[in-house]
């Protein structure tokens, strides 16, 4: 999607999130922060303010390390901040037109729907917030949170359990929450962080999942990156989109498993079964 540059607020921000996504960078390599990044938007729109808008476009590439730019004649000319701390910016940097969310009030208004101005003019920036939030999963990569070892004599299993998640049904787009454990074999007496288990967990939770596919890709990233002898992922979960609406089976749970390596074996699926229980 192309704008022009003199439209402000697609250079300086994603306009379906409201906030900055990557980290900002001068020509230097040195961190811009976001008020410093506005003002340095602000100078590369004055400088090419009186030209052509045809012949100057700011473009917003998301992800994978690409970079937002000005373009000319299909060639970039100067490339626009990348911010990786999602920091907020002001709502005057931000279309509400250009929001999901205020799409879909305004249509519910249209229908008859009573809807106040103030809803209408703030509602859209704190969904799309929110969702920003909620969906910081795609933006953590495994590879990352598990990239740091420790050398110790451990040798045997080690269990976290009662880890707390949120995510989101992908068919409903309805909330299904639960707890998790996870365990695994070090192999080489190597062992990751505590914390980096739960982070793990949240990285596959807060996106758009199904149980089943969440639980796998835990096991099967911890498996792939970090090398154990085996691992292994029980989630427990309470779903929305079965409990407020169609069957309403309020206070039904669901349970998925997924194993790997060595946990394959009865013996050592039992002892991690042991600890989970306890």
């Amino acid at each position: 999607m192309k704008h022009p540059l003199n439209d402000f607020r697609y250079c300086t921000c994603n306009p379906y999130s409201g906030f900055f996504s990557q980290d900002c960078y001068d020509s230097n390599g040195e961190i811009i922060h976001s008020q410093e990044a506005i003002e340095y938007v602000a100078g590369i729109r004055k400088m090419n303010e009186d030209k052509p808008k045809e012949q100057l476009e700011a473009q917003w590439i998301e992800g994978n390390g690409r970079t937002p730019g000005v373009y000319k004649n299909g060639k970039k000319i100067e490339t626009l901040p990348r911010l990786n701390f999602m920091q907020p910016v002001p709502n005057s940097y931000v279309a509400k037109e250009d929001l999901p969310a205020y799409r879909f009030l305004s249509q519910l208004k249209k229908e008859g729907i009573e809807i106040s101005d103030e809803i209408l003019n703030e509602t859209p920036f704190r969904v799309s917030k929110a969702w920003f939030e909620l969906l910081s999963g795609y933006r953590e990569k495994p590879e990352a949170i598990l990239s740091k070892r420790f050398e110790t004599e451990q040798s045997s299993m080690v269990v976290v359990k009662d880890i707390p998640f949120v995510s989101f049904c992908e068919h409903h787009l309805l909330p299904f929450m639960g707890t998790a454990v996870f365990g695994y074999i070090p192999k080489d007496n190597k062992v990751v962080g505590i914390s980096k288990i739960p982070r793990l967990i949240q990285c596959f939770a807060k996106r758009l999942q199904l149980q089943e596919r969440m639980t796998d890709q835990i096991t099967k990233s911890f498996f792939e990156i970090v090398q154990p002898h085996g691992c292994m992922c029980i989630t427990t979960a309470s779903h929305t989109c079965s409990e407020i609406r169609g069957v309403k089976a309020i206070g039904s749970k669901t349970i998925a498993s997924s194993i790997q390596g060595t946990f394959n074996d009865e013996k050592v699926r039992q002892e991690f079964l042991t600890h989970a229980a306890r």
